[in-house]
């Protein structure tokens, strides 16, 4: 991370797990947790009033998703997960 909050990966892609510190932390793509998202609001139609309720919201977070700036890292070593903003290429 930089002085200015910035997150910075080396040219292979990776960041440090902030949970174990080791180095296999991987980009996930913001692709699997729109279907994730998805997912969870088709199964939401089948629970009467609170599911129903639930279902804008989580098409909403599905469609904004993609405009926070951040996106999701699993470590390959403990199998944390966790949101980054998206990182710059060092030089």
């Amino acid at each position: 991370m930089t002085e200015t909050g910035q997150v910075v990966e080396d040219k292979a892609g990776w960041l440090p797990c902030p949970a174990c510190a080791s180095e296999r932390g991987q980009p996930q793509g913001i692709g699997q947790a729109m279907v994730v998202l998805l997912c969870a609001a088709g199964c939401m139609m089948w629970i009467p009033v609170i599911g129903w309720v639930t279902i804008p919201f989580l098409l909403l977070a599905m469609l904004v998703l993609p405009f926070l700036g951040t996106i999701p890292f699993k470590c390959g070593a403990c199998k944390h997960v966790w949101w980054a903003a998206k990182p710059t290429r060092a030089s």
